[in-house]
């Protein structure tokens, strides 16, 4: 089984939440021997959906094939995340009456967002590492301040309650809270954030139930949110990323409403949402519901993972590439700011006297050359 296979399979595994009659075949696959697990464990985790792959092996009745230990295995990682949601959830609801005392109603996006609008079947599908929220910009210093008044910090302890990462003020965390906490003022990084941005949503916002004190955004802004964040924020497609969650994601959204509809509400970007909807609906062996628009440009970008992913020592050359090019010139970059700039020099300074700083820094070479 190649990394290809593999990634496609657990695709195939996934859909299954909405295509229930795929088991039989999947059944066959997995009896037929030619399963490498270790690779399915590595790439799903990966992937960040091993708990949502697990599960829908378990809902269809496709675990006789595994070994006791492989199977304890996933069940204990999902008991992990699952009991990892639920205090999710409870800090949601503790972050929200404390922005409710300030007279604000945080909109929860992007992982938070689907975990609290209820978008799993089970809350333990979906592997979260922070609490997306956003507000007008007017509005973030207050909750800012007001959460560091009730106990939460900022990751880097020498930042400014000014510092402003791109979209969103510094993440916090708080000693007694599972989560870290990003307060956006932005959904997408500031070159596009014009065309998708708090206006453009705030009066399609939804309570998930009528007595909440937060919003989510509306079904088809979840959509290109998911996408957006994808291919702008992530610069999905044109470094070759893949990310099966929000393929995932998407996939569930879809049953909620029309992908396709979404994008063509949103023209501005149309062709790249339309590339995204293609490829998650290929990763997914092309579940019910993922619709799209089978243009040329969407086809090229298909074939052009495809043909990646069946050769990963050249995908993962690009990768290490790719990442040591967007660092170099973020170094450049800062470097220039540094001689004009006070503010970003004061905030250098910090973070080269802050060791956890250096510490994260030096963690994400160690992942990226691992």
């Amino acid at each position: 089984m190649t990394p290809k296979d593999g990634l496609w399979f657990i695709g195939d595994c996934l859909a299954l939440s909405v295509n229930p009659e795929r088991s039989y075949s999947i059944k066959q696959i997995i009896n037929s021997g030619n399963i490498d697990w270790k690779l399915l464990v590595y790439l799903s985790s990966n992937q960040l959906v091993l708990p949502a792959f697990y599960l829908n092996l378990k809902r269809n009745s496709l675990l006789s094939g595994l070994s006791k230990n492989l199977i304890s295995h996933f069940e204990y990682l999902t008991y992990l995340n699952r009991a990892r949601n639920h205090k999710i959830l409870i800090q949601i609801k503790h972050i929200s009456e404390l922005l409710w005392e300030k007279g604000l109603s945080p909109i929860y996006i992007k992982g938070a967002a689907h975990l609290v609008d209820g978008l799993y079947e089970d809350i333990a599908e979906r592997m979260l590492s922070d609490i997306d929220l956003l507000l007008g910009e007017e509005s973030v210093i207050n909750a800012f301040s007001h959460m560091l008044d009730n106990g939460y910090k900022p990751i880097n302890n020498s930042v400014d309650i000014n510092t402003r990462i791109g979209r969103h003020l510094p993440r916090l965390v708080k000693e007694d809270e599972v989560c870290a906490v990003e307060i956006h003022y932005r959904i997408l990084s500031p070159r596009y954030s014009r065309y998708f941005d708090y206006k453009s949503v705030k009066n399609s916002l939804r309570k998930p139930k009528p007595s909440d004190t937060f919003y989510v955004f509306s079904y088809q802004n979840m959509i290109l949110n998911s996408i957006l964040n994808a291919q702008l924020n992530d610069a999905a497609q044109k470094h070759y990323k893949t990310f099966l969650r929000h393929g995932y994601d998407l996939m569930l959204l879809a049953q909620r409403t029309s992908p396709l509809e979404a994008a063509n509400s949103f023209s501005y970007f149309l062709p790249l949402i339309n590339d995204y909807l293609l490829f998650s609906a290929d990763l997914l062996s092309y579940p019910k519901g993922l619709n799209y628009k089978e243009t040329r440009s969407a086809k090229c970008y298909v074939k052009r993972m495809h043909f990646l992913w069946k050769r990963p020592m050249i995908f993962r050359q690009i990768g290490h590439g790719q990442f040591l090019f967007s660092r170099i010139s973020r170094y450049i970059k800062v470097g220039v700011l540094f001689i004009f700039s006070a503010s970003t020099r004061q905030r250098v300074l910090n973070n080269f006297a802050d060791p956890s700083y250096l510490k994260r820094h030096i963690e994400q070479y160690v992942q990226q050359f691992s």
